[in-house]
């Protein structure tokens, strides 16, 4: 399996901020696990004000739907999810805060290529250009440097935040 992914810390409070960054480039939202295998499309961050206990969501191409995503169900829960090694689509796990004031880190990944029996299958060229760019233009608007902030990319208003003791950073 091949694969890309971006670590780094935000603050919930950003949510909606990195949502609409997210629309502008490309991208339509969905949340798992769904009922039917016709999974829900959320074209604008308005979606986050009614699911804002979700932790993550997936991104894919506005324009993909129709190609490239294959969902798979799960019979002892009884629900839907994206088959996550074939279809064109990005993780995003959201920023959260546990016991007061500990936040956890954010992350995108996604997979560019994976083993099909003894076969490398490698995903369409323009959704890892996709990918790739928009992790990189998400890195150029919303991160700074690394350090010290445990080895991760981090947003300016989390760095406030951490430069203040309000909040504490842990990994997952």
């Amino acid at each position: 399996m091949k694969s890309k992914q971006l670590n780094f810390y935000s603050h919930p409070e950003e949510m909606r901020k990195i949502l609409e960054f997210l629309l502008l480039n490309n991208t339509n939202f969905s949340i798992e696990p769904f009922l039917t295998n016709q999974f829900k499309i959320f074209e604008s961050a308005d979606f986050f004000k009614q699911h804002e206990l979700i932790h993550r969501i997936i991104l894919h191409r506005i324009n993909e739907k129709e190609q490239n995503i294959i969902v798979k169900f799960i019979d002892t829960q009884n629900y839907f999810l994206f088959d996550d090694v074939e279809s064109n689509i990005i993780e995003f796990s959201f920023p959260h805060i546990r016991e007061g004031n500990i936040l956890y880190r954010s992350r995108f990944y996604f997979k560019s290529g994976y083993w099909k029996g003894d076969d490398f299958i490698k995903k369409d060229e323009e959704f890892i250009k996709w990918g790739t760019n928009l992790m990189r233009n998400f890195k150029k608007e919303f991160l700074t440097s690394k350090e010290p902030y445990l080895g991760e990319y981090c947003t300016d208003y989390t760095k406030n935040l951490i430069d203040k003791n309000e909040i504490v950073l842990r990994q997952l």
